[in-house]
């Protein structure tokens, strides 16, 4: 996969290209722990990201031989450099988030913030490359760009890729894409307990440059998985009965607090009614009084050692 990555990148005409596996010394602590804080930066100023859609690990290729097509109904298209053979709409099988949702990648705890961040994509799958921009999204067999435009929050139809540009998109005093915060975490919480982590101290430091962007661009602040402007609604997650049995770790490393999504290996969705809004009952009218949040390392996003909350109800006109 390395040499296909350097032989994109030269023939692209992009100078640096940087791999973490690579460019993080993987068996020491302290670069480990220094890099990923930086992770989000990373990604969100990056030129471009490749992505090897279908590759289980980095020893397989991402410039694979594909099955034959019937070019019958293909378009041709050529200026004075390079030809693009553009495939029939009738090739095309699936619909670009189902080929992301089954490909082994995108299944990764770690894949998700780097798509989120990343202001371009370009990813290569066995059938077909698709490319994704802040402006808009294409795939090789639809000669058509598509204007990329974020949906407005509609239960069950908003998903993260909603969330992107918001993310990225620099904060100022009349943002054109303002973050919705709670929704908009809340779908990422949702979307990243879905994906697998090699290693489960991880679950923090996987998701922490979306916290971090995340917080630079509202000034919340983070509550190991949830945030403080919002932690009566972010307690709203639930585990299904299905997966009860295997959502505890299978290990003895902390986590996180039992309160957050964090401590547990599960996918959890959040609470709502029929609209997609949160249920606001007086049971749940709280109030955050005190917290205390100590970390492992320097990374304020990262792996913590200890998390405690304190919560306040007013019952006076509760009976």
């Amino acid at each position: 996969m390395f040499q296909d990555t350097v032989l994109v990148t030269r023939r692209l005409n992009i100078k640096y290209l940087w791999i973490d596996s690579l460019c993080i010394i993987q068996h020491s602590i302290e670069d480990w722990a220094r890099e990923a804080a930086r992770i989000g930066d990373i990604y969100r100023h990056a030129f471009l990201t490749l992505f090897a859609l279908d590759s289980k690990d980095c020893h397989e290729g991402i410039l694979v031989e594909r099955s034959p097509r019937n070019p019958s109904d293909a378009g041709n298209y050529y200026d004075d450099e390079i030809s693009v053979r553009a495939l029939s709409k009738s090739e095309s099988r699936q619909a670009k988030k189902d080929v992301l949702k089954a490909s082994p990648l995108c299944k990764r705890g770690w894949v998700l913030q780097e798509r989120l961040l990343s202001p371009r994509i370009l990813y290569y799958s066995t059938d077909e490359f698709f490319w994704e921009c802040l402006a808009c999204t294409a795939r090789e067999s639809e000669m058509e760009l598509k204007a990329y435009r974020p949906a407005t929050y509609v239960h069950q139809r908003y998903d993260c890729a909603d969330v992107k540009n918001r993310l990225i998109q620099p904060p100022g005093p009349n943002p054109s894409l303002a973050l919705s915060p709670p929704l908009d975490w809340h779908i990422i919480a949702v979307e990243y307990t879905r994906c697998q982590l090699t290693k489960q101290t991880d679950k923090l430091p996987a998701v922490s440059g979306l916290a971090s962007i995340f917080s630079l661009n509202t000034g919340y602040t983070y509550l190991a998985g949830l945030w403080k402007e919002d932690f009566r609604d972010g307690l709203l997650w639930y585990v299904e009965p299905t997966n009860c049995i295997k959502s505890r770790p299978s290990d003895l490393a902390y986590r996180g607090p039992s309160w957050s999504w964090i401590s547990l290996d599960c996918p959890i969705p959040y609470t709502t009614t029929q609209d997609g809004s949160r249920p606001r009952a007086r049971k749940l009218d709280i109030e955050l009084i005190d917290w205390n949040v100590k970390l492992l390392d320097v990374h304020a996003f990262g792996q913590i050692a200890s998390a405690s909350a304190t919560v306040e109800r007013n019952f006076k006109d509760f009976w």
